[in-house]
């Protein structure tokens, strides 16, 4: 195999990354907002079976009930907030290796060095919060709080 043969079939297997690298990223991104609709979707069901129930009619196993949905809510919450810090994990390797392959294949201003670009440069004041990562924490935040709330409320009452 000639130098130049070799180059091409290095330049076709970049190539060949690169695409199976911008289908990964594009499969995280799309994973984080899957996983947010299923915890709300979750969510959603455990607080309908916690309201089934006057908690003040709560006898013997229904007073158990009370403490076992928020504690459910709670583990939930947090494995698919575990999950969601994975893929971000994930989608910051694939933007790494993206613009290592940007590199290789000379490709100057592309897809990955922008976007990692975008994610580096940090807004001044309240527009460093107006991120899909603030947003999603905020709604994680949001049901912690509540879980927790009705998981004390269950246990002094």
């Amino acid at each position: 195999m000639t130098e130049n043969q070799y180059s091409d079939e290095l330049l076709k297997s970049y190539r060949k990354e690169y695409n199976i690298v911008a289908t990964s990223w594009r499969f995280f991104i799309s994973l984080r907002f899957i996983v947010i609709a299923f915890t709300v979707t979750l969510q959603s069901a455990l607080f309908t079976l916690y309201s089934r129930f006057p908690q003040e009619q709560a006898r013997g196993i229904f007073r158990f009930y009370y403490v076992l949905i928020p504690l459910l809510g709670i583990l939930t919450v947090l494995a698919t907030s575990i999950i969601e810090r994975r893929n971000i994990k994930h989608f910051q390797l694939l933007v790494k290796r993206g613009i290592e392959l940007e590199f290789y294949l000379g490709i100057r201003d592309g897809h990955f060095r922008r976007i990692y670009e975008l994610q580096s440069a940090i807004p001044k004041g309240i527009e460093r919060f107006y991120t899909h990562t603030w947003g999603i924490r905020t709604i994680y935040f949001a049901l912690y709080v509540v879980w927790i709330f009705l998981f004390l409320t269950a246990v002094i009452n």
